[in-house]
């Protein structure tokens, strides 16, 4: 398991709370944590650059991952949960 910081489990918790927004769970059954940079930017706040960087090391330690399109129609990739249980 990985240790995440303050930024980062403040985004795995905004992925968390999409998927129970979308369909009342977030666990390895009901994961609809779907969520792109801008939804990322609008609900954490911050920069660009910020967000990008979070979602870089989430990427690395393997906690999200990158759908490389939008289901949602989005110009933007969704990227998902794929650390469900992490420590929040």
């Amino acid at each position: 398991m990985s240790t995440y910081t303050t930024n980062e489990t403040a985004m795995l918790q905004s992925f968390r709370n999409t998927s129970k927004e979308c369909c009342g769970a977030c666990d390895e059954d009901e994961n609809m944590s779907y969520m792109n940079a801008a939804d990322l930017l609008q609900d954490l706040g911050g920069t660009k650059q910020s967000i990008g960087g979070t979602m870089a090391s989430l990427l690395e330690k393997g906690a999200i991952v990158d759908c490389m399109d939008s289901a949602r129609g989005s110009r933007l990739n969704d990227f998902i949960l794929s650390d469900v249980d992490f420590d929040s």
